[in-house]
């Protein structure tokens, strides 16, 4: 997969996605982690959380990293019924052009604690959505698969949760590259 999929939710949540900031990324695991160690101390106190923070902070992290292109916003084009009646032929695939559109996406990753092979608690779930604003996107689309992706603006903000933590973002432009492989592409439906 292209370089650009490798922007996820973690990385837009924690700081600008042109730069990737691993301060930053630590900082927001170390945040979540700390709110997440609370919920388990109360549910499991016989356990030492204050010595896994280092751990439920890169866990928290993982939860979110939910990858934007293939992720989020493929999983919504393929979706859209209208395909078909926006085709315009290129010589390399058909392209559909879209209009300016949003694409909302909601998630509820969860993290489950298992000591010596045995389930201890499984910590409510982040509550993680996200809106993302496309212009001058294209999709080239043959034989039935999107196969690549001709990237215009994307701009987008999100709300991140976890019982009583909240977190706004609004994500600058994020910038993707003009053109994306989708390998042997993805099915329409």
């Amino acid at each position: 997969m292209a370089e650009t999929d490798k922007i996820t939710l973690a990385e837009l949540f924690a700081g600008d996605a042109k730069e990737h900031p691993s301060a930053k990324r630590s900082a927001l695991g170390h945040n979540l982690a700390l709110k997440i160690k609370v919920e388990l101390s109360a549910e499991q106190p016989q356990v030492d959380w204050n010595s896994q923070i280092d751990f439920l902070a890169g866990k928290a992290m993982e939860m979110l990293r939910i990858p934007l292109v293939t992720g989020i916003l493929v999983p919504a084009w393929r979706l859209y019924e209208d395909l078909d009646n926006r085709i315009t032929d290129d010589g390399d695939g058909k392209i559909v052009w879209l209009a300016q559109h949003v694409v909302s996406s909601e998630h509820h990753p969860h993290l489950d604690v298992v000591c010596d092979g045995v389930h201890t608690a499984e910590v409510a779930s982040l509550d993680v959505s996200a809106d993302f604003t496309l212009s001058g996107f294209g999709l080239v689309v043959q034989r039935g698969k999107i196969t690549k992706i001709r990237a215009g603006t994307i701009e987008g903000s999100g709300s991140l949760g976890f019982k009583s933590f909240r977190m706004e973002k609004t994500f600058s432009e994020i910038k993707l590259a003009n053109e994306i492989e989708l390998g042997e592409g993805i099915p329409l439906r």
